[in-house]
């Protein structure tokens, strides 16, 4: 299943920094009214809400290589 983000907003020194939210998500368009997001922090935490449930966890960014550890949900 394909997930594509647009971004919202975005920090000057780390381009994946910042706010995301989808627009398509398996070929199906996510209404912009749509309270589901991925929040990408400097400080290599990721939190998030699905639609139903917040979730929060860590990343590395290596390259175009992103990798999520474990997450965490409500």
């Amino acid at each position: 299943m394909a997930l594509i983000l647009v971004m919202t907003s975005v920090a000057s020194a780390a381009p994946l920094v910042g706010e995301w939210r989808p627009a398509d998500i398996g070929g199906v368009e996510v209404p912009a009214e749509s309270q589901m997001f991925v929040r990408f922090g400097g400080d290599g935490k990721v939190v998030g809400h699905g639609g139903c449930n917040r979730f929060f966890g860590t990343y590395n960014l290596t390259g175009n290589r992103i990798e999520i550890g474990a997450l965490g949900a409500t």
